[in-house]
């Protein structure tokens, strides 16, 4: 009876572990079933659909490159447009531009005498590209003669690195320079804080045709320098006189003057100062002797800065 006993427990052990091979079994079956299923329904679903050909391409010249317009698309799953450039003398494109998710880009640094041809395409987050647009063909600009606003920049002594870099990196957008370097004295003199401009920037700027015009400062007029010079005669001679002597020796294109917080009463001063300022740099700047009247068409361009004014003196333009 024992033995018996035994037989069917070692039966029913048996048979337990064969029923459990058989689930252990199902279960695989079932995951990679499962697996391979939703495998095919995604390849089934996966989007080999182009995008739409971008609308709306427009390009406008500038000096030296173009401006690039278009519509964005309506599709929801844009991952950039692909902008196709080539000159006239290259037969196939370039390697597309990405642009990102955008609707305008602009190319700088182009030669002017040649005719780019530009079309645009886009392509979706599943790597899909749309057809590209009929070819624009458009040239940079010559010159800055037709534009209706001019660029001018401060360059200031604390971060001279990148103030450098961003000057040669962008300086046909610059019409106008000036190095944040002087300051006025209490005596009239004209001190150099820091050097921002040397004679290769100099060499670069006129090169590009980039006016220089270095900034006095009055330091927002600490101590009361600039209104106590303004109240002395003797003073505001010297100070005219360090201002024309420095644009001479120099060879500046004229001068930016950044006097601010002067006091409410020398305003009637500092409009007789600048007078006298201009008259002297009208004629110098033409070629004729220092702290002599003439007639002249010079410009001045000023604006009120925080009750003072920033003054620019330009050297007038050759007559044909």
């Amino acid at each position: 009876m024992k033995d018996f006993l035994n037989k069917i427990k070692t039966w029913k052990f048996k048979g337990d572990f064969r029923i459990s091979l058989v689930f252990v079994f199902m279960a695989i079956f079932t995951f990679f079933s499962i697996f391979l299923i939703s495998k095919v329904l995604a390849k089934a679903e996966e989007d080999i659909i182009s995008p739409r050909t971008p609308q709306e391409l427009e390009i406008k010249s500038k000096m030296n490159g173009l401006d690039i317009f278009w519509r964005f698309n309506s599709e929801p799953d844009v991952f950039t447009y692909l902008l196709y450039v080539r000159s006239g003398d290259e037969k196939e494109d370039r390697a597309p531009i990405k642009t990102g998710n955008t609707n305008r880009y602009s190319i700088k640094n182009l030669t002017p005498e040649a005719t780019y041809y530009i079309s645009l395409a886009v392509q979706d987050r599943a790597g899909n590209i749309s057809t590209q647009t009929e070819e624009i063909g458009l040239s940079p600009d010559l010159s800055q003669s037709e534009k209706e606003y001019s660029v001018a920049g401060w360059m200031p002594i604390t971060d001279l690195e990148n103030s450098h870099k961003t000057f040669e990196d962008n300086i046909e957008l610059f019409d106008y320079i000036s190095p944040h370097e002087r300051k006025l004295e209490a005596d009239g003199s004209i001190t150099r804080v820091g050097e921002s401009f040397d004679s290769g920037l100099m060499e670069l700027a006129a090169l590009n045709k980039v006016k220089v015009l270095p900034t006095i400062t009055n330091n927002f007029d600490k101590d009361d320098v600039g209104s106590n010079l303004l109240l002395d005669e003797n003073l505001i001679e010297n100070h005219l006189e360090n201002i024309v002597n420095l644009v001479e020796k120099e060879n500046y294109d004229g001068i930016d003057l950044d006097y601010e917080g002067l006091k409410p009463e020398v305003k009637n001063q500092f409009t007789s100062f600048v007078q006298k300022l201009a008259e002297n740099l009208a004629s110098i700047l033409n070629g004729n002797d220092p702290l002599h009247k003439i007639e002249s068409d010079h410009k001045i361009f000023y604006e009120e800065i925080n009750d003072g004014f920033q003054l620019r003196f330009l050297k007038d333009e050759p007559k044909n």
